[in-house]
């Protein structure tokens, strides 16, 4: 069932930039220095670096219930939005993949986070293989579906967040299933707490996740 699940996802997410008819969605191996709202013609980003400050806006903002967004090996480097906005906000879009990416040095609210109006989720999105850490925040990164939906091999480690969870946030999977939401590591944050368990429904799961030497404390003044 696993890798039904994720060939499914994968198929999805491939419709977005491999049919030739939507090779002008991809952007591929850019340096982008400027705060970013995804577009159709630019909703697909290959081995792209991201950094930059803004104060009035997120860094990267998508909100389009038509589109089907990517981040492949994508690098979010000292990104800065002050502490009212994100570095990567995904608040509406069809499907979203965010595998192999790194988000590092950032000082955001969130390095990343999905959905609105307190339900914080998507229906479809993928988050594989990616990793936050060394970055200061207001509270730690969320991703999650209530339709399709994997959490695979992610990483959150040496996270500082100010008064909030520090490493991991849980807010909705699809009922009763174990293998969508495996193998994550959190290490080495710090916050009040380290982990917010928030499911809008019952009966969310999550599998072989691992957390190591967090630090749950207030943030210094």
């Amino acid at each position: 069932m696993t890798l039904s699940v994720l060939a499914s996802l994968i198929n999805r997410g491939k419709q977005g930039w491999e049919p030739e008819n939507d090779k002008s969605r991809g952007v591929c191996g850019e340096w982008i220095n400027a705060s970013t709202v995804i577009s159709e013609d630019r909703s697909q980003f290959f081995h792209c670096s991201f950094q930059g400050s803004t104060t009035l806006s997120h860094f990267v903002y998508v909100s389009n219930s038509d589109l089907k967004c990517a981040f492949i090996s994508c690098l979010f480097y000292k990104i800065s939005t002050t502490m009212a906005y994100y570095a990567l906000r995904i608040e509406n879009i069809a499907f979203c993949v965010i595998s192999g990416s790194c988000f590092h040095s950032i000082t955001a609210s969130h390095t990343y986070g999905t959905g609105v109006n307190n339900a914080w989720y998507l229906d479809s999105i993928s988050v594989n293989s990616s990793i936050c850490t060394q970055s200061l925040i207001i509270a730690s990164p969320y991703s999650r579906g209530s339709e399709e939906y994997t959490f695979y091999h992610n990483n959150h480690s040496h996270l500082t967040a100010k008064n909030s969870r520090s490493c991991y946030c849980h807010v909705r999977t699809p009922k009763e299933r174990d293998d969508v939401s495996c193998f994550f590591s959190g290490t080495s944050c710090v916050g009040a707490n380290s982990i917010d368990l928030n499911s809008v429904i019952s009966d969310c799961v999550i599998s072989r996740f691992n957390f190591i030497n967090n630090t749950e404390s207030t943030f210094p003044t």
